[in-house]
């Protein structure tokens, strides 16, 4: 079992299905909070956490977190990170209003909301669980900010796609275990 933080769609899966295989079994945390202490726990195995963003550089305390006790680091990885506007289906982009999305995210996307002031910017902690909330009517927010992958997922409609303010947007991910993991099981991508 590997800890994520976020519902399926969000980034933090992606990474996780690309750095310990497509078919592994996940644990979807609310939080980063609760993504550790089900690692150190024992709940999972492993966790994937994201700990910097070439646009919106570190992601809360997670890269201090992750080299504390009783974390090791068994691998990394740099993700690409591609922001898409996402709406229900037949939503015109003019009618947009409130636009949710993690506030990581949300700080990829300042030149989006400069382009659009009509839109106020509104922080959710996941953004594959916003676009599953907005799909479902409860969140309040016209939009959302995620990947391609949670519309997909949710059936949503991607309005426009590379919304960061910079195209070469990466996540650093670090795949984490308690102490005491063989060697032999970090990876290095």
């Amino acid at each position: 079992m590997v800890a994520i933080q976020g519902a399926p769609g969000s980034f933090s899966e992606g990474a996780a299905r690309q750095l310990v295989g497509a078919d592994a079994d996940l644990l979807s945390c609310e939080s980063f909070d609760e993504l550790f202490a089900s690692v150190a726990s024992g709940r999972a195995e492993r966790g994937v956490v994201p700990v910097h963003n070439t646009i919106a550089g570190p992601v809360y305390d997670n890269s201090e977190r992750a080299l504390s006790e009783p974390f090791t680091i068994l691998g990394q990885l740099m993700y690409p990170v591609e922001q898409c506007l996402i709406a229900r289906p037949g939503t015109p982009t003019a009618t947009l209003r409130r636009v949710a999305s993690h506030p990581v995210a949300l700080r990829q996307c300042t030149r989006f909301f400069e382009a659009h002031p009509e839109c106020v910017a509104v922080e959710v902690s996941d953004t594959g669980g916003a676009v599953r909330d907005l799909m479902l009517g409860h969140l309040a927010a016209d939009a959302v900010i995620a990947s391609a992958a949670a519309a997909h997922i949710y059936r949503a409609a991607v309005l426009t796609k590379g919304i960061e303010d910079r195209a070469d947007n990466f996540t650093e991910f670090l795949l984490i275990a308690c102490r005491g993991i063989p060697t032999a099981t970090r990876l290095h991508i």
